[in-house]
């Protein structure tokens, strides 16, 4: 189905709800293709470049009480990022070793002899573990926002 304005440009905004966040909890999740790589800048003027994971919810785990969501979680998509600052050699290289872990930790794709464009190849349908928690959005504190918590392995 394809959205448009016009679909809606009749539409009552008192009818208008906000999209329901998903429960909090632990969730199992899948990479669904291979991750993206943008540069940015941040409010302060560094400079940052992101690698950002497409994720999908495959599970909840049995802390997530699924009851009150009102839509599938299996159709939950969120990135999950690591965001290096180009301006910090060592928060770039911890960031480095955050990544490293993930892939070769928590999704245990590849080896030590491997780049990581390589591991980024075997990522894809890998599966790991994350909560899903709450925050403010920074623009708006009334207004909370989907967070992806600190990954850890299946098992």
């Amino acid at each position: 189905m394809t959205l448009n304005f016009n679909d809606i440009a009749n539409t009552k905004v008192a009818d208008v709800e906000a999209v329901p966040l998903p429960p909090q909890g632990t969730y199992r999740w899948r990479i669904t293709k291979l991750p993206s790589i943008r540069d940015f800048k941040g409010g302060d003027g560094t400079e940052y470049q992101s690698v950002e994971f497409p994720i999908q919810v495959v599970a909840p785990m049995e802390d997530v009480d699924p009851s009150d969501y009102k839509g599938n979680l299996a159709d939950i998509r969120q990135n999950l990022s690591f965001m290096f600052n180009k301006a910090d050699e060592v928060a770039f290289v911890q960031m480095q070793n955050r990544l490293k872990k993930f892939l070769s930790s928590h999704l245990k794709v590849g080896n030590e002899d491997m780049s990581f464009k390589e591991l980024f190849n075997e990522s894809v349908n890998q599966q790991f573990l994350a909560p899903i928690t709450w925050a403010p959005d920074k623009n708006d504190p009334e207004v909370m926002r989907v967070r992806v918590g600190n990954t850890a392995p299946l098992d």
